[in-house]
């Protein structure tokens, strides 16, 4: 029995290492709670040094008969109070950038950084490791993997472009030639119900019809079998082109029945109209008796290929192609082009007539 008490130190100090011990959790429990909460979030490298030194202060007080609870809290506290003063001192930029990690691009636009790697004592196979955990299988996947001040990882893919926040990290990181993205056009967009306007896109360059631009050629099927040809039909004509989503959109029955009452006033201006979708020949027959429509719609259209002619906007589950509207002048080129990524936003007859009479207008009057 004796022995035993030996190996334990003795019993009559034991009573007051757990007195410590209580206290010493008690006063960390404390001065943490009121301290800064980022204490307890994933750890800085100033963190983790406090965190290993309190630590060994509550190691050291509890277990060291010659240590006492006072000269532990004080300890403590001091340790606590220095790292709010480094916390507030963060928010300055200066202090920050001594304080804290940079953050790190490990992989631009599919390529590993090797330096990168170095800086921040990692290898391939730790990077592969971290892109596998997002779900990425090919590096070519990667637009940019920025490895931030805390040790977590954003990734951006190559068919995004970098946001506000991402450039400011890439910054950061030394990339300051990041530019904002172009404003561009898609041919492609996430899976919406019909009939609703997608919010958003992923970007694929389009081949945008700007004035001047001569109009591609289009051959469109119409009900009974007959074919018309844009803009060769409408030569020497102004020409009104309209891509329209269905015939089951109520907007774009809308627009396809204001150009057929004002069938008159476009003429008198001297504008001819044609349409075209992808719905079949019978959805589209229907829709030419629905509203009496005079004028050519096709039906059948290949919504990748117009898209790729035209810059139009393509819904890619199910797809068809965005409401899209050109003014053809008598030489086939482009007077002006409306891009529409949803259901509204289309030309009206009523712009259509008073632009080709503009257009005439200041023609004659500069001959």
């Amino acid at each position: 029995m004796k022995w035993l008490l030996e190996l334990a130190g003795g019993t009559g100090g034991l009573g007051w290492v757990a007195v410590k011990a209580v206290l010493m959790f008690a006063a960390t429990i404390v001065g943490l709670r009121l301290g800064e909460r980022r204490t307890l979030a994933q750890l800085g490298a100033f963190d983790f040094a406090v965190a290993v030194a309190i630590g060994a202060i509550i190691g050291r007080t509890v277990t060291a008969s010659s240590a006492s609870f006072a000269t532990g809290a004080v300890a403590l506290v001091t340790l606590l109070a220095a790292h709010r003063l480094v916390a507030y001192a963060r928010r300055h930029n200066r202090m920050a950038r001594l304080i804290d990690h940079r953050p790190r691009v490990l992989v631009a636009k599919g390529k590993i950084q090797d330096r990168e790697l170095g800086r921040a004592g990692l290898t391939a196979a730790d990077v592969y490791a971290l892109l596998r955990q997002q779900g990425v299988d090919d590096l070519q996947q990667v637009g940019y993997l920025l490895y931030e001040t805390r040790g977590t990882t954003t990734l951006i893919g190559t068919d995004s472009e970098p946001g506000p926040l991402m450039r400011d990290g890439l910054s950061a990181a030394g990339y300051r030639h990041v530019a904002k993205p172009a404003e561009r056009h898609v041919a492609d967009t996430p899976k919406v119900p019909p009939g609703t306007c997608p919010t958003r896109y992923r970007a694929f360059p389009m081949s945008l019809l700007y004035p001047g631009d001569a109009f591609p050629e289009l051959t469109l099927t119409v009900p009974g079998g007959t074919t018309v040809t844009v803009p060769e039909a409408f030569a020497g004509q102004f020409a009104v082109v309209l891509f329209y989503r269905g015939a089951w959109c109520p907007y774009c029955n809308g627009q396809l029945r204001a150009f057929q009452r004002a069938s008159a006033t476009l003429a008198d201006a001297g504008v001819q109209v044609v349409a075209l979708s992808v719905d079949d020949e019978a959805a589209t027959a229907g829709l030419i008796a629905k509203h009496g429509l005079t004028f050519p719609v096709g039906f059948g259209a290949d919504a990748r290929a117009v898209a790729g002619l035209t810059g139009a906007f393509v819904n890619p589950d199910p797809v068809y192609l965005q409401s899209t509207g050109f003014v053809l002048g008598p030489a086939g080129k482009v007077v002006v082009s409306v891009y529409s990524s949803g259901a509204i936003g289309r030309l009206v007859p009523e712009d259509v007539a008073g632009l080709v009479r503009y257009v005439r207008e200041h023609t004659a009057t500069s001959a």
